[in-house]
């Protein structure tokens, strides 16, 4: 296993479900993909998302989605550009408070709430942009 995925499931402690399985990652990134469309080069089409904020600083994620997300998402997951990684299922305050290992394992990484339909794209050019469908 990478260390840094290592790393990063040490963080997460024991409030977290990760997912090897390749058919139940296959629906959870569809999913994401059937509301917030790739480009061919595997980031979020943003021009294809209406509704759509790009922040600069990682502190503000948590105004946006409290003023714009319908509810408090019990689940997210945590999606990592390289496909032979895992997908895990936590909490978005768990993900919070362990963000820079959340990061540190992949160069883009997407946090994905299904409960809210809402998206976080960590561009490796240092974009963050947030996508509610």
């Amino acid at each position: 296993m990478d260390f840094r995925l290592k790393e990063c499931l040490e963080a997460l402690g024991q409030n977290k479900v990760v997912i090897s399985d390749e058919e139940k990652k296959d629906t959870i990134i569809e999913k994401m993909l059937d509301s917030f469309p790739p480009t061919l080069w595997g980031s979020i089409s943003w021009k294809e998302v209406e509704d759509k904020i790009s922040i600069k600083k990682i502190d503000e994620i948590s105004f946006y989605l409290d003023k714009y997300s319908k509810k408090n998402p019990h689940a997210i997951y945590i999606i990592w550009h390289e496909a032979d990684l895992p997908i895990v299922k936590t909490n978005f305050k768990n993900i919070l408070d362990n963000l820079f290992d959340v990061k540190e394992v992949s160069c883009d990484t997407w946090l994905y709430s299904p409960e809210d339909n809402w998206v976080i794209e960590f561009h490796h050019d240092g974009n963050i942009t947030i996508g509610f469908k």
